[in-house]
């Protein structure tokens, strides 16, 4: 079964207002991942600024 995870990029500050974007990772991804379009559209309502897939394990450290 696929796992999602979550990696948060570094802070967009634009005068008071603190964005912080982040990226979905997606490991041991078969089936459904293939789809680009479901990504796509994914990525988009997650409000995501990039997604990665990777059939393997990633593991992200826990303090970036």
């Amino acid at each position: 079964m696929a796992r999602i995870q979550i990696l948060e990029l570094p802070s967009v500050v634009v005068g008071e207002v603190v964005e912080t974007p982040f990226a979905l990772i997606v490991d041991e991804a078969e089936g459904a991942f293939d789809d680009v379009e479901f990504l796509s559209a994914f990525k988009e309502a997650c409000g995501a600024r990039a997604i990665g897939v990777f059939a393997g394990t990633i593991n992200l450290p826990a303090n970036v």
